[in-house]
C-alpha cells in the first residue's frame, strides 16, 4: 500500500507540473521571449517584437520589425483567428481572419541584384522541331500543399518604400480562398 501512494504521489506531481509547464507557455511574456529567443539565433536576421500572445484560436503579434539584407518588415498589429481542432482532427489550416494594420514594407536599403554575370554563358541553339509550351495558366497551380487551407477574411492596410523616394500605400482584402473553391482578392494600390 505504501508503494501504491509513493507512484501516486509521483504521477501526481509530474501532472502538476505538465499543468504548470501549460499554463506558463500560454503567458504572452513567456511566448514573447520564447519568439526572441529563436530569431536570436538566425544569421542575417533582426527581429524586434513588442508583445506575442497566442493562444488555442487566435494569435495576437504587436509591434514587429524584422530586418534582413535590407528589407525591413514592420507591423504595428498583426491578428490571426484559427481552429486548432480542424488542424488536429482534419489535417487542415482552417483561418477565420488575418488582420494586420500598419504594414509597412522598406526596400529602399536592400543589396542590389548583381546585373553582371562573372561566368561566361554558353548559347546553345534552339531545334528548330521543339513543340510550343502550353499556355502558362497561373503559378500557383503548381503549388501543392501538404494539407487543405481555408481563409475566410484577409484585411491587410499598408505601405511599401520604394528607391527613388517613391511609396506605395495599399490595401488587400479578401475572403472565401478554400481549396477546390474561387475566392476573391483585392488590391487598392495608391502609387
Amino acid at each position: 500500500m505504501k508503494a501504491l501512494k509513493i507512484v501516486g504521489l509521483v504521477l501526481g506531481g509530474i501532472a502538476l507540473l505538465a499543468v504548470l509547464i501549460a499554463g506558463v507557455a500560454f503567458v504572452p511574456a513567456v511566448q514573447t521571449w520564447a519568439v526572441r529567443k529563436a530569431a536570436a539565433g538566425r544569421p542575417g536576421l533582426k527581429l524586434e517584437i513588442g508583445r506575442v500572445a497566442a493562444g488555442l484560436s487566435a494569435t495576437e503579434i504587436r509591434d514587429l520589425r524584422l530586418v534582413q539584407d535590407g528589407l525591413v518588415v514592420i507591423a504595428k498589429r498583426v491578428i490571426i483567428n484559427y481552429s486548432t481542432w480542424d488542424y488536429l482532427t482534419r489535417k487542415r489550416v482552417n483561418i477565420d481572419r488575418i488582420e494586420a494594420q500598419g504594414l509597412v514594407v522598406d526596400t529602399r536599403q536592400m543589396r542590389a541584384a548583381a546585373s553582371t554575370v562573372s561566368a561566361p554563358v554558353a548559347v546553345v541553339p534552339i531545334p528548330a522541331a521543339v513543340p510550343r509550351a502550353p499556355v502558362f495558366l497561373g503559378l500557383l497551380r503548381l503549388a501543392q500543399l501538404p494539407m487543405d487551407v481555408r481563409l475566410a477574411n484577409l484585411a491587410v492596410d499598408g505601405r511599401a518604400e520604394l528607391p527613388g523616394d517613391r511609396a506605395v500605400d495599399f490595401t488587400l482584402q479578401g475572403g472565401g480562398i478554400e481549396i477546390g473553391r474561387r475566392g476573391q482578392l483585392a488590391w487598392k494600390i495608391d502609387f
